[in-house]
């Protein structure tokens, strides 16, 4: 190679060498290592067994060093580099001996120090519990003694502290029981923090997840397999980003996400608990229609930390993402994603090939096309599919009207009598003084109200349980405005954001839904009942 061509090559990334030495180009990766310069640039980055990898074989960069952008004379060596050169391996043999040790030297990854490899506690969907208990059982038992103090001052936070709730913990911990240890002691610290929450989000639907829910297209929908692992599916095509973190903070954000998990963890405990069988989350994630216009970097901060919160409270909930139509702009934000996500989650990602669910390989194996509705290229009639993958202004059980100043607007309901029934009001105009008051009635008694304001926008949650049968009305009266403003009204025949998504705990037994999560009654779920 010419000077000319050393300077054309330039001083290469430590990653541009390292895909170099991936793809064993042997060729490339010399004259990478060559157009480093001498001896101490390099090896102060890489080790000998590094540039052995990187070009499979022994590239000794002093024997041809850069000076003043041409290949300076060969370097002196001493009498110990000349003995290391007659001895060291070549040709096939040093390719073989660079491969062997390749894979961890290349990703940069530390070799597990365990007795156990790291191998041995990956966890597959379906797994017996029984026989992960029996493997695992001198780490659980160890962990056991060690928080038991920790869990008995915890008390209730929602879900079964026994065998199982540990054993979750050495699994993603590898058998390293101070590591599980100390994420055990977090969970229970957060979840005590946020059991009222917890409590909602589960139960009745908490105010975070339907302000979430206003911008982003995501529900449980359908459950993949024979064990029934719950599917999470997200519109991030058709989601608006930029509006969610514009009237929501990172901490709401964060906190609404984490919600969704806390169901989708509720809902794989109580199937597990019921099977035998280690149920996971799978999370099918569809991108077609995404436009940088809706998207806001505050949102990947935002799914970051949900990642690594997730990783602390829920070990082994996620068995699986997989991403369908990503186009080039959101190829791009998930590489941002990946960088703030729990390592763990970005290796369960699975990417797609083709445009649409029917071209996903990973659902086509698992036979799930009937779960995954047709707007996202799935074979399930969208009527039959939960109202939070439509987006808000399109879904049947919203009204959007403008209101005039100083006038009111009702909208007559029917009424499901002796259930709750759920109002989610969201108003925004252009006056900061604007004040907005809402009442819920059924034959002119007043069941419920509330008042918004003064503020541009903002947002209400009103629950009522109709004795009688008979519709009900909202009324909405706008002052202080000078201006009209926007009054979306959202109707929800049940309190209850799961079966708003899907009815999944109704399936199950209620002894087996862990403490603090009690069983939502079959009969009270619609999409149950279809089912």
């Amino acid at each position: 190679q010419a000077p000319r061509t050393a300077r054309s090559v330039g001083w290469f990334s430590r990653r541009t060498l390292l895909r170099a030495a991936a793809s064993r180009d042997v060729r490339f990766a010399s004259l990478c290592a060559r157009s480093r310069g001498p001896g101490p640039a390099w090896t102060q980055l890489f080790s000998a067994r590094s540039i052995q990898v990187a070009s499979c074989a022994f590239v000794h960069v002093a024997d041809s060093g850069v000076e003043q952008g041409g290949f300076s004379r060969p370097a002196r060596r001493g009498a110990a580099d000349q003995q290391r050169e007659r001895t060291r391996p070549r040709g096939a043999a040093a390719c073989s001996t660079a491969r062997s040790s390749s894979s961890s030297m290349v990703l940069g990854l530390k070799k597990h120090k365990d007795k156990k490899d790291k191998a041995s506690w990956n966890v597959e969907l379906g797994d017996s519990v029984e026989e992960w208990q029996k493997r695992a059982a001198e780490e659980v038992a160890a962990l056991r003694k060690e928080v038991a103090t920790d869990i008995q001052e915890a008390g209730d936070v929602g879900t079964k502290t026994d065998d199982l709730f540990l054993l979750r913990f050495v699994l993603s911990s590898e058998g390293d029981v101070s590591k599980a240890a100390k994420q055990v002691r977090g969970a229970l610290a957060w979840r005590k923090e946020h059991a009222k929450s917890l409590q909602q989000a589960v139960q009745g639907g908490h105010e975070l997840q339907s302000r979430l829910s206003r911008y982003q297209c995501a529900a449980f929908c359908g459950a993949l397999g024979d064990d029934k692992h719950p599917l999470f599916l997200v519109r991030a095509g058709v989601s608006d980003m930029k509006a969610m973190m514009r009237n929501m903070s990172l901490e709401d954000a964060t906190m609404a996400l984490a919600f969704s998990n806390e169901i989708g963890f509720q809902i794989c405990d109580a199937r597990t608990r019921k099977s035998g069988k280690f149920i996971k989350m799978i999370t099918g994630v569809h991108a077609a229609g995404f436009a940088m216009s809706r998207f806001d970097p505050k949102f990947v901060q935002a799914l970051g930390k949900s990642s690594h919160l997730s990783q602390m409270v829920y070990p082994q909930l996620l068995g699986m993402q997989v991403l369908v139509s990503l186009p080039s702009p959101i190829r791009f934000i998930m590489r941002m994603v990946n960088k703030l996500q729990n390592k763990r989650a970005v290796e369960k990602q699975k990417l797609c090939p083709g445009h649409g669910a029917d071209d996903c390989p990973f659902l086509s194996r698992w036979k799930a096309l009937d779960q995954v509705p047709q707007m996202m290229g799935g074979k399930k009639p969208d009527d039959e599919c939960p109202v939070g993958l439509i987006p808000f202004a399109q879904r049947p059980n919203v009204t959007i009207k403008e209101v005039a100043a100083e006038s009111s607007l009702e909208l007559a309901t029917a009424a499901t009598p002796k259930r709750q029934n759920l109002f989610e009001v969201f108003f925004h105009g252009k006056d900061s003084g604007a004040r907005i008051n809402v009442q819920v009635k059924q034959h002119d008694k007043v069941l419920t109200s509330a008042t918004l304001g003064p503020a541009q926008e903002g947002f209400a949650s009103l629950s009522v349980i109709p004795e009688t049968e008979g519709s009900l009305s909202v009324v909405v009266s706008v002052h202080n405005s000078q201006s009209p403003c926007t009054i979306e009204v959202a109707q929800h025949a049940e309190m209850n954001f799961i079966n708003r998504s899907d009815s999944f705990l109704a399936e199950v037994d209620a002894s087996a839904v862990p403490t603090g999560s009690p069983a939502i009654p079959a009969e009270t779920s619609p999409a149950a009942t279809s089912a």
